[in-house]
């Protein structure tokens, strides 16, 4: 699994620089001086999570297209 990782990191990187960008800003709104109501920022944390899951398992074990191949 860890030669999976080590090829894919790129990927990887990718998706958690979206989650981090997706996340981040959400606790920083109340100082920007957004109203922010928690139970909307409940709600947009467990979607994230829950999406992020599915998709960070898809990028460690997609399959390599040149071994697909006979």
């Amino acid at each position: 699994m860890s030669a999976r990782i080590r090829k894919r990191w790129r990927l990887l990187v990718a998706i958690a620089g979206l989650w981090f960008a997706v996340m981040f800003p959400i606790p920083f709104l109340p100082a920007l001086g957004y109203h922010v109501n928690k139970s909307a920022l409940d709600a947009i944390v467990i979607i994230s999570t829950i999406v992020t899951v599915p998709f960070t398992f898809l990028a460690i074990f997609i399959n390599d297209p040149k071994k697909a191949r006979p």
